[in-house]
């Protein structure tokens, strides 16, 4: 994800959009945010949450990728339910 600006990534991935790749996302999301990366990391969240599916998608998370993405989602200052 980093070889592409932040706004470009939720177009790439919103056809591969499932719950087992947007676990793994959240998962890296979370790493950025650990690595200083919050403004990059905001971006890409927020386009996701736009993609379709999305609600669905979170539903079906196990505990733990859910919890990254709210970690993440927090961490960037967001506002909002994840």
């Amino acid at each position: 994800m980093s070889h592409y600006p932040a706004h470009v990534i939720p177009a790439v991935l919103s056809s591969l959009m499932e719950p087992e790749s947007l676990g793994q996302i959240l998962c890296a999301l979370c790493y950025g945010v650990e690595r200083d990366e919050v403004t990059r990391v905001r971006v890409i969240l927020e386009g996701l949450r736009q993609t379709p599916r999305w609600r669905i998608n979170v539903a079906m998370l196990d505990t733990f990728q859910e919890a990254a993405g709210r970690r993440a989602w927090l961490a960037c200052g967001a506002e909002g339910s994840f």
